[in-house]
């Protein structure tokens, strides 16, 4: 027998059990499926900025807009150029809270909501703090639920965001209004298919099934 011998081997911890899930008011559910919905378009343009709806996904508790940002230089001088670039990649994010706080809407702040043909809407600029998830809020609520990544440069930016709708809009027309003062985009409304989303998210799939 050795002096030093390995120890006995150690017990096995634990199965893991079901991690926490985001509800469903605050982004889209992590495994399912969405379905893309053909809806991209055009949303507004200005001499040096468009905003496009490049992508509409659909799933049981509600739907994700991805808008695609892009800009292109013209006559700004260098720091209104930088500016519009810091801009675009949400560097100005903390003077966006400071000014919610205070009661204003920053300039910077790209502002996007929906309506519906009842009245509601809901919007980015305010609502309920995200780190509040016990409640279910009122709906509907719109969300933003992250953005791809992006370039820019000397004459050329692209980049994008995506917003979470909760719960699904009704199966009929509604408006998916924009609005971007420092960019130069005027209150834009584009009217959207919500039969089409309701549709295709009766299509969408669960990565593995319920058990039974």
């Amino acid at each position: 027998m050795s002096f030093f011998e390995p120890p006995p081997p150690a017990p096995q911890p634990p199965a893991p059990g079901p991690q926490p899930q985001p509800p469903a008011w605050q982004a889209p559910p992590e495994s399912v499926l969405g379905v893309p919905v053909a809806q991209s378009r055009i949303l507004a343009r200005t001499e040096s900025v468009t905003i496009a709806l490049a992508d509409v996904v659909a799933y049981p508790t509600g739907c994700t807009f991805e808008l695609r940002l892009a800009g292109r230089r013209t006559n700004q001088t260098e720091d209104e150029w930088w500016d519009l670039n810091a801009v675009f990649f949400e560097h100005r994010r903390p003077i966006s809270r400071r000014g919610l706080a205070s009661g204003a809407l920053p300039v910077e702040l790209l502002r996007v909501g929906v309506e519906f043909a009842d009245g509601r809407k809901a919007t980015n600029v305010g609502g309920r703090p995200p780190w509040d998830l016990t409640t279910p809020p009122e709906p509907p609520v719109l969300v933003e639920a992250g953005g791809g990544g992006g370039s820019g440069g000397d004459d050329r930016i692209v980049s994008s965001r995506e917003f979470w709708l909760w719960p699904l809009p009704p199966a009929e027309r509604f408006a998916l209004v924009i609005e971007w003062p420092f960019a130069g985009v005027p209150l834009t409304r584009t009217e959207l298919d919500g039969a089409a989303i309701a549709a295709a998210a009766e299509h969408a799939e669960p990565f593995w099934p319920e058990p039974t």
